[in-house]
């Protein structure tokens, strides 16, 4: 790794600085982790109908589906 070889060239800045983010790169890959789970796991519940109407307003909203020829049986006045 980077600190091998040029440990003694490092200046206290810049190992503290290192060591900083390798604790934050550390927590972040924690975090992108847990959000793809949740992401994955949300998305599965979602293809399971009843659990989709409860989680997704836009579910109950939508309307019939659009069948041929029904335009034509419609008459405006």
């Amino acid at each position: 790794m980077f600190l091998g070889h040029r440990k003694q060239q490092l200046s206290t800045y810049e190992h503290v600085f290192v060591e900083f983010s390798v604790q934050v790169e550390k927590w972040l890959k924690r975090v992108l982790f847990l959000f793809l789970t949740l992401l994955i796991l949300s998305q599965g519940l979602l293809q399971v109908p009843s659990i989709r109407k409860l989680l997704s307003e836009v579910e109950q909203l939508e309307g019939e589906p659009y069948l041929p020829g029904t335009a034509e049986q419609i008459r405006l006045p």
